[in-house]
């Protein structure tokens, strides 16, 4: 960036930090898992830049192993799966190849790179782009660029960055609990209507006044053919509405069409991942049809298929459904279970004014909660934009008797031609022999 104040610098990782690369001790050796280091990989690297390692190694384990300890104030990059994540070791640890870490050096503040590292974390997406593996290479990594600004400067920037991570923080989670309130505001409604139906009138068994039948299943054999249909998935249905700008095909036979067609009026329900979801087919694409993930509830005269949308909405928001799905890792709802789902049922008259009422006191808290969905998702490119301001020197001020850069850069380079003669002066040494191998 060529418009960056004139104290700072631009530079690159490699040319800055010494970075090292980590490796798995063997999950053979028991021994090697009980020590009192700590391990971590990727995932236990936070948004956040927290580290919450879960497992410990012994000093046997890294002698053994590629892995590697660094210090306190060293920046973690992902490289390899979960690419992009930045953390910052707060003490020593050892962690995975999935990682590198940058060693901590005198002048520069590591959450300054932290959070520099964090918004380039798209250039790491961007290199890897193309490639079998998603990752970087070191070489890669060790060409990102820094923008580098005066020590203090640095504090500066951090202690700015974070307070306004702080306020917004502090606005999403306001938010959050505007959202909590609203659910529950929509479940008060809806409970108060249908336990009320339910006191004052007849509950009975859906299936006496409704066709419950599971879709079609899935064949790779049938994406296409004769009779290719375009059909609804599972995530097509969301509550009250549904998603038909790209589903998928599938050849339906003429038996098999007559089975699973759509009729407008027809109810979606999910049968598994968010059970009950329910939105009513109003026709919207011509000769569709459902897969065997949803339920397709087609509602009898006497029984209005919005007023059923809205009583599995009510029993998902009120925990109905748990009783009701069965299997120990993804919840279902069975076709049996759905069919005996009771329901109060007042007269076609009543659940039509009940529907009218509930579209428009639902209809204002929605509007509400999208509103509040769309100032939290607003808060990401809010934090994309103060690391910007932060990183080309617009955050803070500057001060004129700040260090440059620049002679934090010379001193850096000075430090590795020195570092770098006192190994090759050690190797000269070592390479002639010593008292005790000529005595030996």
């Amino acid at each position: 960036m060529t418009d960056l104040p004139s104290g700072w610098a631009v530079t690159t990782v490699g040319d800055v930090f010494d970075v090292t690369g980590g490796g798995t001790p063997s999950t053979e050796v028991d021994d090697y898992w009980h020590g009192d280091i700590p391990w971590f990989t990727s995932a236990d690297i936070q948004d956040t830049g927290e580290i919450r390692p879960r497992r410990w190694i012994s000093w046997d384990a890294v002698r053994g192993s590629a892995t590697n300890v660094v210090p306190v104030g060293s920046v973690v990059v992902v490289t390899r799966v979960g690419l992009g994540k930045v953390g910052l070791v707060v003490q020593d640890m050892a962690f995975s190849q999935d990682c590198q870490a940058l060693l901590p050096r005198q002048g520069i503040d590591p959450q300054f790179v932290r959070y520099q590292l964090s918004a380039v974390a798209r250039e790491l997406k961007h290199v890897s782009r193309g490639t079998t593996i998603s990752g970087v290479t070191k070489k890669q990594l060790l060409s990102l660029p820094l923008n580098l600004a005066p020590l203090r400067e640095q504090e500066r920037i951090v202690a700015a960055i974070e307070e306004q991570f702080s306020r917004l923080d502090a606005g999403v989670g306001t938010l959050f609990g505007v959202g909590e309130k609203l659910r529950r505001m929509r479940t008060v409604v809806l409970r108060r209507i249908f336990d009320g139906e339910a006191a004052t009138g007849v509950t009975v068994p859906l299936q006496s006044v409704a066709e419950a039948r599971l879709g079609r299943m899935l064949s790779a054999k049938r994406e296409t053919g004769k009779y290719a249909r375009p059909y609804l998935r599972n995530r097509d249905v969301q509550w009250g509405r549904i998603d038909t700008g790209a589903l998928p095909v599938m050849d339906f036979n003429e038996r098999d069409m007559e089975r699973f067609r759509l009729q407008t009026g027809d109810v979606l329900v999910c049968e598994g991942g968010e059970i009950g979801r329910a939105a009513v087919w109003d026709a919207p694409v011509a000769d569709c049809y459902y897969q065997k993930a949803l339920h397709r509830v087609r509602c009898s005269p006497s029984l209005d298929p919005y007023y059923l949308r809205y009583l599995l909405e009510y029993y998902a928001l009120a925990g109905f459904f748990e009783r009701f799905a069965s299997g120990s890792t993804i919840a279902h709802l069975p076709q049996e279970d759905l069919r005996n789902l009771p329901v109060p049922l007042p007269g076609i008259d009543r659940q039509r004014r009940v529907v009218r009422y509930l579209g428009d006191a639902l209809g204002a808290i929605g509007a509400t909660a999208g509103r509040v969905e769309r100032l939290r998702h607003r808060s990401r490119p809010l934090r994309s934009s103060i690391l910007a301001a932060a990183f080309s020197g617009k955050l803070v001020s500057q001060d004129p008797s700040d260090e440059p850069a620049s002679f934090l850069l010379e001193r850096i380079a000075a430090q590795r031609v020195a570092s770098a003669n006192g190994k090759r002066s050690s190797s000269r040494r070592r390479a002639q022999p010593s008292l005790w191998e000529t005595t030996a």
